[in-house]
């Protein structure tokens, strides 16, 4: 049972599980190899990849899945996060997964394994990291069969759902057992609200609603330091420190959507900022600005793809998944890794827009 940082001590749920324990067992098997960690990252890149061109020919064409492909598979922000100890190289192959699963039996009469796995792999999705419950939209509409005002329609949805409420109990009762009280996954998010939604933050002239650890603020130092709380404990202050204070300043919320929105999309000090990201990675300001300028080139692509006619052929469930991610985001956050689950579908409306114009047309589906 993993140990809290707080100066109280006792178990922790910071961190949702998954990853820890994935990296665990490259640890235990390596001896506790950093070598090893990273070069685990690096299959799961390779994975990651490899779904993405899946995803793109059911999509579109098997010309758009090798572009698709080749695209992430020398895109700098996904290479550089495979060659790191993040979540992200974990949680996504798992949503990809997901989505090409959905994508491969949604007009075919479905195996009985396929809500099953979808309800799995989106519970080790929310086990890795919280905020990938956008991926429900998918899961729950991508298997809602026809007709869909049928009750036997919603059967799949809910034998996935079922299954992923099952993976993550165990999880939850050890949660209930260390702390005395309810905890889904995580004791993070009372942290990351206070840590945003603070006068530091909000007074803050270079980053203006940029998050940062709640202890820089001096009104929640105490908080924090109060050695007579468990996390779950300083949690649940955190965040209603966090959400006064948003109700109190109601237009400051705005505000940090604005600037945290500009930031992710790399329009607001996108050097500083990426530099800043990266180097708490430990990755070097010559990476960091190459992966800047990948992301500008990645996304003018994407655009030009969705004017190509990228959107036709993929369903609105899928399509609402990126802009869901990002709205996700930016109420709290900022950090540029948490723009990772979103470039793929990035990469894949490029993909389109490279084959489109060479071929001078939109791809059409095999």
């Amino acid at each position: 049972m993993a140990d809290s940082f707080l100066p109280g001590g006792g178990p922790s749920a910071l961190r949702p599980p998954a990853y820890p324990y994935f990296l665990g067992g490259v640890f235990a098997v390596s001896g506790n190899s950093f070598t090893a960690g990273r070069l685990a990252a690096a299959l799961l890149g390779v994975v990651s990849v490899a779904l993405i061109g899946v995803i793109a020919q059911l999509l579109w064409s098997r010309r758009a899945a090798i572009v698709a492909m080749a695209l992430a598979a020398v895109y700098p922000p996904l290479v550089l996060l495979s060659g790191t100890l993040l979540s992200e190289s974990l949680g996504m192959p798992i949503v990809l997964a997901l989505v090409a699963l959905v994508l491969a039996y949604r007009n075919v009469p479905r195996p009985r394994w396929v809500a099953p796995v979808a309800g799995l792999l989106f519970a080790l999705a929310l086990l890795d990291r919280p905020a990938f419950v956008m991926f429900a939209v998918p899961l729950i509409v991508g298997l809602w069969a026809r007709p869909w005002r049928s009750w036997r329609a919603a059967r799949e949805p809910a034998i996935a759902l079922a299954v992923t409420a099952l993976a993550i109990v165990p999880w939850t009762v050890r949660n209930a057992n260390a702390f005395h009280d309810f905890v889904p996954i995580s004791t993070q998010s009372g942290f990351l609200l206070a840590g945003t939604y603070n006068d530091i933050s909000a007074n803050d002239p270079v980053n203006p609603g940029a998050y940062r650890p709640a202890s820089f603020d001096p009104s929640l130092k105490p908080i924090i330091t109060d050695a007579s709380l468990d996390e779950n404990e300083v949690n649940k202050k955190l965040g209603k420190a966090g959400r006064t204070y948003a109700k109190d300043h109601p237009s400051y919320v705005p505000h940090v959507l604005w600037w945290n929105g500009l930031r992710l999309l790399g329009l607001k000090g996108p050097v500083k900022t990426i530099e800043a990201t990266y180097a708490f990675q430990g990755i070097g300001k010559g990476y960091a600005k190459l992966a800047l300028v990948a992301w500008y080139l990645a996304a003018l692509a994407a655009i030009a793809g969705l004017v190509l006619g990228a959107w036709r052929r993929m369903p609105w469930w899928l399509l609402v998944v990126p802009p869901l991610l990002f709205a996700g985001v930016i109420w709290i956050s900022s950090d540029i890794r948490y723009r990772a689950p979103m470039e793929p579908f990035v990469l894949l409306a490029a993909a389109v827009a490279i084959t489109g114009i060479r071929r001078g047309r939109q791809p059409q589906p095999m």
